[in-house]
């Protein structure tokens, strides 16, 4: 029997049952309302019930995996986004399954509000599935393996199976890919394609920011820092790994500091270089700490 990877952990696979029995509980109770039809009512009591357990256990996989995957700033502001939305679905919804318990148990008919409460939940399902998307699709979340294009990355540019090559193009793909080769020349290349600007393995970034909190085993700093242009991270309070080259023990708390980093072939970007700016600043106890357990 083959081993099986749940990548990056089970939330991506039970979020879609959550979904599912959700949106098919909304229907069939628009359904039953609309055709006064008590049976299409009973299947969508069970439908709800049997989501919202589902659910608890699809944020529970959440959780995790907002804790575990690595990601940098764009990344974490998608994932917290999705968090929020999703937190206030599933609330939404435990509150329906809740008052369809009590209150709906046996009943042959269903009240026009909770139809409409139900398919308004359903738009927050919708939304928060839509930025459960953004983070996966636009950001990259989780994914282990971005796909190396080669032509158009259309079918026709690469081999689907064995013995079939990347030559076996259709002709008027080729046909294409020439036409592109030879107006090449004509082309300003005075402004970069938008694929410049996408991180790549060793990019470099300069920040500054405040050392709230200094983990020596793991080899991390937590910073409160200022927005970091070149990588396009807004200011937040975050963890850091830091490079074996940095001397973990030269650093105190709330110092103002400024860093480099580098990112790496694992696409998490590491301190190498650690500059004190002879400034401290009152404790920061105060400050906000939005995601204090994951690693850039």
């Amino acid at each position: 029997m083959m081993d099986m990877e749940i990548i990056p952990n089970w939330h991506p696979m039970l979020v879609h049952f959550t979904v599912a029995l959700f949106s098919v509980s909304a229907l069939l109770y628009l359904a039953g309302l609309v055709l006064k039809k008590p049976n299409l009512l009973v299947v969508a009591r069970w439908n709800l019930w049997i989501g919202a357990l589902a659910t608890i256990l699809t944020v529970i996989a959440g959780f995790d995996a907002y804790n575990s995957i690595a990601h940098d700033g764009p990344l974490h502001a998608a994932m917290t986004d999705h968090k929020k939305w999703a937190l206030v679905t599933a609330s939404v919804f435990g509150l329906l399954a809740l008052w369809a318990l009590y209150k709906h148990r046996g009943a042959k008919t269903v009240s026009v509000v909770f139809v409409g409460l139900i398919l308004v939940a359903s738009g927050l399902l919708a939304v928060t599935g839509y930025k459960g998307g953004e983070v996966v699709y636009r950001h990259g979340g989780g994914v282990m393996r971005m796909p190396e294009i080669s032509g158009d990355g259309g079918h026709g540019s690469h081999a689907h199976g064995e013995g079939e090559e990347h030559s076996d193009m259709p002709a008027h793909d080729s046909m294409d890919m020439k036409s592109m080769e030879d107006n090449h020349s004509g082309h300003d290349h005075g402004d970069q394609s938008g694929l410049d600007n996408m991180p790549m393995p060793n990019q470099t970034a300069i920040g500054q920011g405040i050392i709230n909190s200094i983990d020596k085993v793991n080899r991390k700093v937590n910073l409160n820092h200022e927005a970091i242009v070149e990588i396009d991270w807004p200011a937040m309070t975050m963890d850091l790994d830091v490079s074996e080259d940095v001397d973990l023990e030269t650093l105190s708390l709330n110092q103002e500091v400024q860093f480099y980093m580098e990112l790496g072939k694992d696409k998490i970007y590491r301190i190498t270089k650690i500059i004190k700016i002879n400034k401290k600043v009152g404790d920061g106890n105060n400050r906000e700490h939005d995601h204090s357990d994951h690693a850039h």
